[in-house]
């Protein structure tokens, strides 16, 4: 039984609906592609409505006007994109990847073989110093209001983020007890960078920076906005759709 549909309206579905064409029977009317994803671990009903929920904001935010709706069905997370061949299965699975942002304490920064975690510590790698050691336990990803891609003030592609009411009072609180302490932005387990509190952080904002190019803070800001997703998602199966009618004004 099919759960939890996710309808990504976009301008192509709206259209169509304005023609009377219920806008998750495009694929049906028009032709495209389906992309049958699976967990390789178990999801619960609830984890599976998740995932695929998230799925559908990221494949709504990359492929707006060819992504027509997702939906769960018998245990696998169902993609509905138009216009069959426009879009590769390797387009859907790069926006399958993990994604687990944190903001952590240092405690300490050396080489690999130097650095040693205590208990409630993580040894992560940093994408410009060999290691750095941190303690766990702050912001969630959960609590990102908004993300898009920036530039900071030396023009760096950055993301820029909005954290929600609750979020930035956390961050707000957080910054204030380390101002003159660094503290680490962890991406995927990845220090992303480590900058030090120069003053409390309350304006519900702040910007990641790293050494990313201007489609890399695209994608981050994408997941950001979308939410986290776990690993262990795959494409296990695609079929083609054969439209009923894809010479439609609406069809692309």
């Amino acid at each position: 039984m099919i759960r939890g549909a996710l309808i990504a309206f976009s301008l192509l579905a709206n259209t169509a609906a304005a023609q009377g064409v219920s806008a998750a029977r495009l694929v049906e009317m028009c032709g495209g592609t389906r992309f049958y994803v699976e967990p390789q671990d178990d999801l619960d009903a609830d984890g599976l409505d998740v995932a695929q929920a998230v799925i559908g904001a990221r494949l709504q935010d990359r492929f707006a006007g060819l992504l027509d709706y997702t939906h769960v069905e018998g245990g696998q997370i169902v993609v509905s994109l138009l216009s069959d061949g426009q879009v590769s299965a390797a387009d859907v699975a790069v926006h399958l990847a993990p994604f687990d942002l944190g903001f952590h304490d240092v405690v300490s920064r050396g080489d690999t073989g130097t650095l040693i975690a205590q208990v409630g510590q993580v040894i992560a790698p940093s994408v410009d110093d060999p290691d750095v050691a941190f303690v766990l336990d702050a912001l969630d990803v959960s609590m990102i209001a908004d993300a898009g891609a920036s530039y900071d003030y030396n023009g760096r592609p950055g993301v820029n983020s909005r954290f929600t009411r609750q979020g930035g009072q956390l961050f707000a609180d957080y910054t204030a007890a380390r101002v003159g302490a660094p503290f680490a932005i962890l991406l995927n387990g990845t220090v992303m960078s480590a900058p030090v509190v120069q003053e409390p952080i309350v304006g519900g904002t702040g910007i990641i920076t790293a050494t990313f190019t201007v489609e890399q803070a695209d994608k981050l800001a994408s997941m950001m906005r979308s939410g986290a997703l776990g690993e262990g998602l795959v494409i296990v199966a695609q079929t083609s759709v054969d439209g009923s009618d894809p010479s439609a004004d609406f069809c692309p």
